[in-house]
């Protein structure tokens, strides 16, 4: 049998060398990827174009997407031909990804659950290779447990679980659930009926009543900023792959939602490591719940909560819904952060309708608050005020304005509908 096995190497993904028409790709083995996807430049490579049709698809970051399709005639891969292939389009850009190490993606396709399952797969770890053939069974007489991808089960502590393979990721996923009825594992969960800050606290001493227990600190670990700070190496990659430059006549401006401080100083400090007085930093937060602002005006950092001057602490932003902020990223923020907006909860509700109508992207109202600051730069006179003093007036045509928006693919459905008929005065 011929080894269709590609010996590209990316993040210890399975690759696998294809033919359409003459014209030799390299495609992702992934029995993750309900469809096969094929690039555009490649389908162009091929004289092919996409058909009018679309088909709605989503993928591991919980997104749906609209995709064109095209009908491939052949995919030839080692011994068999693959006739009459439905494909999704998509663009180059999804195939743009590069490793740490700078390792360019390899591959121009996704070959998906649709084709994989119509044939028998062998793989040897003795000389690493891959060889397809015709199955004993037709893809039609997969068990219902295997119909979107294949199924193992491992065992642990003498129970077996149910497990679905996925090729295309490079980590492994646990549900709550899962995890927590495996043996010896001590899952708790408890809610608060304060804000962060109390969670946080009654958190850090349940984890020192227990000497194999870790605490993940988000208010004062220095670990888990600098962290947050890799997302900047990250975001400076995407900028130069989109050609967006970023220097004294091409500002950049980010807007991070922010609750305790941990992620978005992290984020910020980052960014301001890479390009210096280039970017310009700003977090936003709930009007009722403005603890880095409250802590950073004041100089007073953690000394001081919300409270403390009369506000609530109450918000819908639940994932921001902190009194008192973390007083080691007020520290070192305290010469690196441009500015803070606030926002009124009922704009969270109406950024996050907008961005789904628009882009058909879903986030949590916690996320969106980052939108408020685009809003605010451009009317407020404050905002005014500091372009003028930072001589950024006249560039400010060319400048890239970032909304750090993450959060809500884990979002149950039932709970996205009701978010989706929230409406707020305030």
């Amino acid at each position: 049998m011929i080894n269709c096995l590609s010996s590209s190497k990316f993040a210890n993904l399975l690759f696998v060398n294809v033919q359409i028409e003459n014209v030799n790709a390299i495609a992702l083995f992934d029995t993750g990827a309900g469809m096969t996807v094929i690039s555009k430049s490649l389908l162009h490579r091929f004289c092919a174009v996409p058909e009018k049709e679309t088909l709605r698809a989503g993928n591991n970051n919980g997104m749906v997407r609209e995709f064109q399709t095209a009908a491939i005639p052949g995919i030839r891969i080692g011994d068999i031909c693959v006739e009459k292939c439905k494909v999704l389009v998509t663009d180059d850009a999804d195939f743009a990804h590069s490793d740490e190490s700078g390792r360019i993606f390899p591959a121009e396709m996704l070959l998906g659950w649709d084709v994989i399952s119509r044939y028998r797969w062998s793989y040897s770890t003795k000389d690493e290779s891959l060889s397809v053939s015709l199955p004993e069974r037709t893809a039609e007489h997969l068990s219902p447990e295997i119909k979107h991808g294949p199924v193992v089960s491992p065992e642990y502590a003498g129970r077996c679980f149910s497990a679905r393979v996925d090729t295309g990721h490079t980590g492994s996923i646990l549900s709550a659930s899962w995890y927590s009825r495996l043996p010896d594992i001590h899952y708790h969960e408890t809610e608060y009926e304060s804000d962060y800050s109390e969670a946080v606290k009654n958190g850090r001493a349940l984890s020192d009543q227990n000497p194999k227990s870790y605490f993940v600190d988000d208010e004062n670990s220095r670990t888990l900023f600098l962290g947050y700070a890799v997302a900047a190496k990250r975001l400076k990659k995407q900028l130069e792959e989109q050609k967006i430059t970023v220097d004294d006549n091409h500002p950049l401006f980010t807007y991070i939602p922010c609750g305790v401080g941990g992620a978005p100083g992290g984020v910020s400090f980052g960014l301001k490591l890479i390009f210096g007085d280039c970017v310009h930093c700003f977090f936003v937060e709930p009007t009722q719940a403005p603890c880095m602002l409250v802590g950073m005006t004041t100089g007073l950092n953690h000394e001081i909560s919300v409270q403390d001057i009369g506000l609530t602490g109450l918000t819908h932003a639940d994932g921001l819904a902190v009194g008192r902020p973390s007083g080691f990223v007020g520290g070192v923020m305290k010469y690196l952060l441009s500015g803070e907006f606030t926002i009124r909860d009922g704009k969270l509700y109406d950024y996050m309708r907008d961005l789904l109508e628009t882009e058909n992207i879903f986030l949590e109202p916690s996320a969106c608050a980052a939108f408020q600051g685009p809003v605010y730069m451009e009317k407020s006179e404050i905002s005014q005020k500091y372009l003028l003093e930072n001589h950024l007036k006249d560039k400010m045509k060319n400048t890239t304005h970032i909304a750090w928006a993450t959060g809500g693919s884990l979002v149950p459905e039932a709970i996205r509908e009701e978010y989706r008929n929230t409406y707020l005065d305030k």
